[in-house]
């Protein structure tokens, strides 16, 4: 229909993806696989990129501006559009691929029986391993790969000739089946743990009883994701857990950034759940390792930072006590959040930061812009890390001993977070037990900070006994500040 916005249109999603340099690339390759009128409609459309708010009449005339609207014609149009666009990324991916297209032209030509053009690009291919200084899970099948295309050369031109190539294409081959072995038990563990999906964990104590007699730490990737598996399953070995910690960074310049990016994650993800356990000492480890992808830069996923790493991260460093390395990140990387979402992560990481460092009142004008009623947040974990901010503000201007008002308005506030997880949909059962844990240890920390009888020991360890838990860090400085008021009085 010719009043149909084009940003409605399936083919808008997937040149809402493009980057810059992606559009002016996809104009050079519509010049030679497509044919004028999608040149044309291409130029019209490339100045409406990203949002792409034009109708297809509009764009109709710019393409053919001497005929009137044909449905047909234009819906042929924007499905050749759509299939050259799909071919755009496909062969975006395969030329972005040193291995792959490498490998791709020697097995060609060998098919081929081009033995001198072989040889050549054989030569070539072998010079983009040698200067390969960054590895990840997939380098060991492209190598097994490349090992394979060279054995079959032999068997066909020098079939009589010593060679080590057998004996490459099946070391490299082991390589890649256990890295990736790895990585698949453990990613299955972790979600088996998060989600309580279930899984066949095949050959997982046979691959484990051989690396403990065969350890592979000449290939960081297979030692790494072993220690991590064996970690997983013995989630509170410290001991390990430092271990893991200083080879990665001993070996960290060597892993491909999307690799280290899914190793970081993982290893902060087992350092989160043992902060839920009440182990306060796993939030300096997760900062460790954590600060590295931003400032690497492996936290930009496209064109910007998901705001969930920008979230993670923060978090990460303000519950190490790491504030001014928090600020520093947002004023550095802020701007590389998508545009719509800037502001609202500004409001609150400022109104968090002034709140760690007792600026209590600079706090107060973030706070109030939250909380008004025409404040939408980013999705419902901001809310609730709002509401917890909330509380742990209330609970930090508390006097030692509030009126009678002071406490029906604290103890009204830990009331309605109580509703509002309970009433809330969508929130993680895990993840609300640790947010309701966290409640019920305010609300023991409040009522000894107003009077209530409880031994110190008892109110330790009935704090600690509440697991999962979020905000441990914060609960444990409490707990220390409300053992003090008491020890004063």
């Amino acid at each position: 229909m010719k009043n149909t916005p084009f940003h409605n249109r399936e083919v808008a999603d997937l040149l809402a993806s493009f980057t810059k340099a992606d559009c002016k690339a996809f104009a050079r390759f519509l010049e030679y696989q497509g044919n004028r009128p999608l040149v044309a409609l291409w130029k019209a459309l490339q100045k409406k990129h990203p949002e792409y708010n034009i109708r297809d009449e509009k764009l109709y005339q710019q393409v053919w501006p001497k005929q009137s609207f044909h449905d047909n014609t234009f819906r042929a149009l924007i499905s050749g559009l759509y299939r050259l666009a799909r071919e755009f990324v496909a062969y975006q991916e395969f030329r972005s691929n040193d291995f792959l297209h490498g490998n791709t032209m020697t097995m060609g030509l060998l098919k081929r029986g081009a033995k001198q053009a072989f040889l050549k690009a054989e030569r070539e291919n072998d010079k983009r391993y040698e200067k390969t200084k960054e590895y990840n899970t997939n380098y060991y099948a492209y190598r097994y790969q490349k090992e394979d295309i060279r054995y079959q050369y032999v068997t066909i031109f020098e079939h009589r000739a010593h060679t080590d190539s057998l004996q490459k294409m099946a070391n490299y081959f082991d390589y890649s089946f256990l890295v990736n072995k790895l990585k698949y038990l453990f990613v299955m563990r972790n979600r088996q743990r998060i989600l309580h999906e279930a899984y066949d964990f095949r050959m997982e104590a046979e691959i484990l009883a051989y690396l403990d007699k065969h350890p592979h730490p000449h290939i960081p990737l297979i030692h790494l994701y072993n220690q991590l598996l064996i970690l997983l399953q013995d989630i509170d070995n410290e001991s390990l857990l430092k271990k893991i910690k200083a080879f990665f960074i001993q070996h960290e310049t060597t892993i491909n950034p999307e690799e280290s990016r899914q190793i970081i994650t993982a290893f902060t993800n087992i350092c989160s759940l043992n902060l839920l356990l009440a182990r306060s000492t796993y939030a300096k480890h997760r900062f460790d390792l954590g600060r590295i992808l931003a400032e690497k830069d492996h936290l930009i996923v496209g064109s910007y930072i998901p705001h969930q790493y920008f979230r993670n991260t923060l978090r990460i460093a303000i519950e190490a006590s790491e504030l001014e390395w928090a600020r520093w990140f947002i004023d550095a990387y802020l701007e590389r959040v998508k545009p719509d979402q800037q502001e609202n992560l500004s409001i609150f990481y400022r109104a968090l930061l002034h709140f760690e460092e007792e600026k209590y009142a600079e706090q107060g004008d973030y706070m109030q812009s939250m909380g008004a009623s025409n404040f939408k947040f980013i999705n419902l974990f901001y809310e609730i890390d709002f509401r917890i901010l909330a509380i742990k503000t209330d609970f930090a201007l508390l006097k030692p001993k509030p009126k009678r008002m002071a406490k029906e308005a604290f103890q009204s506030k830990l009331d309605s977070f109580r509703n509002f997880l309970n009433r809330r949909e969508g929130i993680p059962n895990d993840y609300k037990a640790s947010c309701q844990n966290f409640r019920k240890a305010v609300s023991m920390l409040f009522h000894k900070r107003i009077g209530k009888r409880v031994k110190a020991q008892d109110l330790s360890a009935g704090l600690r006994s509440m697991t999962p838990i979020t905000q441990w860090v914060w609960l444990e400085a409490m707990l220390v500040k409300t053992l003090d008021y008491q020890r004063d009085d």
